[in-house]
């Protein structure tokens, strides 16, 4: 996988974050930090994104699956 490059700006992030995404899969959290966004490919991507603890990352896991199916 390729790298995400840097930086992007706070304006970018926000037009991205205003999208509707209420019918995408998976679920979309919205992200408005600059600096945990990139830029792969030429398209903007969220690059800190991290599930701390395992009950959550159970969680997260059966709801991509139940969608899924």
């Amino acid at each position: 996988m390729d790298k995400a490059t840097q930086p992007v700006t706070f304006d970018e992030v926000v037009l991205a974050n205003e999208r509707d995404y209420d019918h995408y899969y998976p679920a979309v959290d919205l992200e408005y930090k600059p600096e945990n966004w990139g830029v792969v490919e030429g398209k903007m991507v969220c690059i800190d994104y991290g599930i701390d603890e395992s009950e959550q990352v159970i969680k997260q896991r059966q709801y991509y699956e139940e969608r899924s199916s």
